[in-house]
């Protein structure tokens, strides 16, 4: 199916032009149109507001700034009368360098016909900013004299790849994408000849987010200024039709209609100031936009399989030139963007370093710098030049650069050792020395590694999250492929995203038991939380901060209980216990004390032998004290 369309649209293409050809070969005979009609069916039906109006290869006639704005190669042509070619060009798109454009035109004259053949081009400066020029010759019968002009366009459009801030007057929704402002000034004389040179202002503005769009142009003539008005209104998607109004006059009334084929663009328009119909077609050469921007896109991911990120970058950026709204592109161009950035950086530094080490005739350092700029950036011409000339006095330092590595190694500074030896590797890969040390590091690495993981995986089979997973990233800091130290990472990465939810609503519970002098359920709480992850810090700290409050609060209790029982306050004895066992319900003493105060024989007892002892002491208040005690417990106990 996708073969049988490509063969219509090669056919179409071949038909059109043959059509071009036979076309302009009537069109050389043909008479002569007026000079101040438009070259295209479009511009015409909207009121001559080409300024802003069209965005094809006429655009070389009324603003070449807006040649930059159509992203694909276009021959168009137009014709007044079924045998007369007005206007012949075509158009070719670069992404760096912008859209330059022929064109070829039977201008009007009132009194012979002269032809107009230009050049131009239009270019995307930044933003919403296109500016473009054009330069032609005039040929009349009996002068010949060439002209210039030039054009500026402002069009913000929001993009993926460059969208606006939202407080600045590009970015306002009423602005982006709907507002269009140009300025093109046109056939300017070169030489003596004197000729009517027009400055042309225009606006357009589309009045709802997808409804109509209004057209407003002046153009200001050394003979008489004239206003233009114009309507465009697509109600279907490869349709619209546009109507137009030149100086508020009636009978200047203009409109046409305007569908699209695949890659062929059909405009059909009645001009009422010259009582004609115009017909203009466009034809697309190549790929259609999003078409071009996929496969830039594909190219620049297997730029990136090839680890060439500058030119994968390259291609994301031609990728968003021809669709800005790419979304694949605009993230793999801010990837590699900020990426990059980083690189440029760290080549700057390592040059700057390289250059140091060159002055201070450290060459083979000053090698493995340039070295290792040129793996970041395998084309970077500074890093080559540098490394080709001071290549026949690395040999020669290589060796006191051994030397100084095994110096290091045998100091047990690994990490200046590893440096070292691997520069003299970088620029003599073969250096045996070199590798023998690189290996003996390589291994003592390796342990230190596999001392980290096993440290690791204690610590996870202690529950101990967090030190488990700081253990496994010192293994991956000195081996960084140990898949073993990685896997376990995921690990703790899915436990710790398991436990979350369970270990936050034990936080509130524990906080709100706390928060009410709950304690022991508060603790309980935590140490449920520890079950989970022993090393969680806050519920760590919160059961020491507990335990220790609570160890103070059941001493305090205890001691008022004891002091209560032995003057003889039951009440007070009781209420202080119980506060204990509520606190810490495996209290021994405190239920021992319990157990007595629930017997009052046993009371009354402990009471009568305290007496005692204060009456041998001659305490004879306390005895009184004691006395009235044991009555209250046991009235038995009178005498």
């Amino acid at each position: 199916m996708r073969s049988l369309c490509e063969k219509l649209r090669l056919g179409s293409c071949l038909l059109f032009l043959i059509l071009t050809i036979i076309i302009a070969e009537g069109g050389a005979n043909a008479a002569a149109n007026d000079f101040a009609s438009a070259p295209n069916s479009f511009s015409t039906s909207i009121g001559y507001s080409g300024v802003v109006g069209g965005y094809d290869v006429t655009s070389l006639y009324w603003n070449p700034a807006a040649l930059a704005l159509s992203h694909s190669h276009l021959i168009t042509l137009t014709m007044k009368e079924i045998n007369s070619l007005s206007y012949l060009g075509y158009k070719h798109f670069t992404p760096r360098y912008g859209a330059f454009a022929v064109a070829f035109s039977q201008l009007e004259s009132p009194d012979a016909k002269t032809l107009w053949y230009a050049g131009g081009w239009g270019y995307h400066i930044r933003g919403g900013l296109y500016a473009g020029f054009n330069a032609g010759l005039a040929d009349h019968p009996d002068k010949l004299w060439p002209t210039i002009g030039f054009g500026f366009l402002f069009k913000p459009q929001k993009s993926l790849w460059q969208p606006f801030s939202s407080s600045s007057f590009s970015g306002s929704p009423a602005v982006c994408n709907r507002l269009s402002i140009g300025l093109g000034v046109h056939n300017i004389q070169l030489g003596n000849i004197r000729t009517d040179h027009a400055l042309r202002l225009g606006a357009s503005y589309r009045l709802l987010p997808s409804g109509p769009t209004l057209f407003l142009s002046h153009h200001f003539r050394s003979a008489k200024d004239s206003d233009h008005w114009g309507l465009s209104w697509s109600p279907f998607r490869n349709l619209s039709i546009s109507a137009g109004l030149q100086d508020f006059k009636i009978r200047l009334f203009s409109f046409g209609i305007n569908c699209q084929w695949d890659n062929i663009l059909f405009d059909l328009a009645y001009d009422g100031a010259r009582q004609k119909i115009m017909f203009t077609s466009s034809v697309r050469i190549g790929t259609d936009e999003k078409t071009t921007a996929e496969t830039n896109y594909s190219k620049a991911k297997e730029a990136i399989r090839r680890k060439d990120k500058r030119q994968a970058l390259e291609y994301v950026k031609t990728a968003l030139v021809y669709n800005e709204n790419h979304a694949k592109s605009a993230a793999l161009y801010r990837h590699l963007a900020s990426t990059i950035f980083a690189e440029d950086n760290k080549i700057d530094s390592l040059l700057q370093s390289a250059l140091r080490h060159q002055s201070r005739h450290q060459f083979i350092h000053a090698a493995a710098l340039y070295l290792r700029v040129l793996k970041i950036d395998p084309n970077n011409e500074a890093a080559r030049n540098a490394i080709a000339m001071i290549r026949p006095k690395v040999n020669m330092d290589s060796e006191r650069w051994y030397l100084q590595g095994v110096r290091l190694y045998d100091e047990g500074d690994f990490k200046r050792a590893r440096e070292v030896f691997e520069s003299i590797l970088l620029v003599k890969p073969e250096h045996f020395g070199a590798n023998t040390y690189l290996k003996k590091i390589s291994d003592y690495a390796n342990q230190q590694a596999e001392q980290y993981y096993y440290t690791g995986l204690g610590y996870y089979s202690q529950r101990k999250l967090l030190l488990a997973e700081e253990a496994f990233q010192k293994a991956l800091a000195i081996v960084p492929d140990y898949q073993d130290a990685i896997s376990y990472l995921y690990r703790i990465k899915q436990q710790k995203a398991q436990n979350n939810d369970r270990i936050n609503d034990l936080l509130i519970e524990a906080q709100n038991k706390e928060q009410n002098g709950v304690w022991k359920s508060a603790l309980d709480k935590y140490q449920e939380i520890l079950a989970i992850q022993s090393d969680h810090p806050l519920a760590m700290e919160k059961t020491a901060q507990l335990k220790q409050k609570m160890e103070e609060y059941i001493k305090l209790y205890f001691d008022r209980g004891v002091a209560a029982f032995d003057s003889g306050n039951i009440d007070q004895a009781r209420s202080a216990f119980l506060t204990v066992v509520r606190i810490s319900p495996n209290h021994t003493k405190a239920q021992q004390y319990l157990a007595r105060l629930s017997l009052p024989s046993s009371a009354s007892a402990s009471l009568l032998e305290k007496a005692q002892e204060n009456l041998n002491r001659g305490n004879w208040e306390m005895v009184v004290l004691l006395a009235d005690s044991i009555l209250q417990i046991d009235p038995g106990q009178e005498q």
